[in-house]
């Protein structure tokens, strides 16, 4: 392999290095744009005390939105609307900062993006399960007030 030969490959690696680069950035924008469209749900969750989860993600946050999980560090990824971003160490309950470009760059654009939109239909899923655990126990108390 010749010098020339080289600077070509490293010249097509320049190129797709840029493109990924252009690309995280869209999907931190991305990423804002769902955050500033969905604070006022947030929030609404917020002041009626419900629970936050997530369509993937099995942990619950009373804090905020899920918008991802670390498995290798246990850190679940939340948005506080009082604090930002933040990573909580399930282990130690530790909490710290975190940005949007993390998210992106550590693999979880695709889980936060789920998390936002499941804000929209989080509620219909309470109540559905409200309903069918209304069923279960009224079929119980019915197989055993007629006994």
């Amino acid at each position: 392999m010749s010098i020339e030969d080289l600077d070509l490959k490293h010249e097509s690696y320049m190129e797709l290095s840029q493109r990924n680069t252009e690309l995280q950035e869209k999907q931190e924008q991305l990423l804002l744009q769902r955050f500033e469209e969905s604070k006022t749900i947030i929030e609404w969750y917020k002041e009626k005390r419900l629970i936050f989860t997530h369509p993937s993600i099995n942990y619950r946050s009373s804090r905020g939105p899920i918008l991802g999980f670390d498995d290798e560090e246990s850190e679940l990824i939340i948005y506080r609307p009082d604090k930002g971003l933040l990573k909580i160490n399930m282990r130690t309950k530790e909490e710290k900062n975190a940005f949007f470009e993390h998210l992106v760059r550590d693999g979880h654009f695709e889980t936060a993006m789920e998390g936002f939109g499941y804000l929209k239909i989080m509620i219909d899923k309470y109540a559905s399960d409200y309903k069918e655990d209304n069923q279960t126990r009224e079929s119980l108390l019915s197989k055993y007030v007629d006994a």
